[in-house]
């Protein structure tokens, strides 16, 4: 049938009305718009081509897929050792491709990337973001960036889908968690009753120490 101007694709999918197919390589996410009256090969073969979209590249990262309502796009990959693994989600900047008037340069920016958590404009929105620093909202500047540490990550999933930094959502109080330095997951409990309750640490003459 052809070849497309990249090569060894490890997944894709297609938009719900047919009108967008996005792949991905290992190390990068292609998009491509297609007319309604040609076939779905012809819009991803020579010699159409794809518009790169920004992307960061994850361990055996080999699933994408749109979001239900099209609105962005979803990757995961494999988990390479590790006990869980962040769904990355990359929202859409602008409408969706409609038969009377398509996108050709649809652009999706990357919640890796600084600019994403910029782009979050509420705090609840910006502390949940899943990314592989995490993001913070200044009170100050009223405004979310990229979180430099452990301590600066709010959520539990947000802590957790760290890959970045090596962090741990550990009990500070028997009721309350913080995300820390994995390093540091015992010395932040408050308590007896919230050291007993960090993995591999242990209450002793009233410090949270490592077992």
């Amino acid at each position: 049938m052809g070849t497309m101007d990249w090569e060894l694709a490890v997944g894709g999918d297609v938009l719900f009305n047919g009108l967008e197919v996005i792949m991905k390589n290992k190390k990068s996410v292609f998009i491509y718009t297609r007319e309604e009256e040609k076939e779905l090969w012809e819009a991803i073969v020579h010699p159409a081509k794809a518009v790169s979209l920004r992307y960061i590249e994850e361990p055996q990262g080999e699933s994408i897929g749109f979001a239900g309502d099209g609105m962005g796009f979803y990757t995961l990959s494999e988990s390479v050792g590790a006990q869980t693994v962040p769904l990355y989600f990359y929202r859409r900047n602008g409408s969706l491709p409609t038969s009377e008037a398509p996108q050709p340069s649809p652009t999706v920016p990357n919640p890796l990337s600084p600019a994403f958590c910029e782009d979050q404009k509420t705090v609840s929105d910006c502390r949940e973001l899943v990314t592989d620093t995490g993001c913070r909202w200044s009170r100050k500047a009223g405004r979310c960036s990229k979180a430099r540490r452990c301590r600066n990550i709010r959520s539990e999933q947000s802590c957790k889908g760290v890959t970045k930094y090596f962090c741990a959502y550990s009990y500070k109080k028997t009721s309350r968690q913080v995300c820390t330095d994995f390093s540091n997951r015992c010395e932040v409990a408050r308590s007896e009753g919230a050291c007993e309750k960090n993995s591999g640490c242990q209450w002793n003459s009233g410090d949270c120490t490592l077992m």
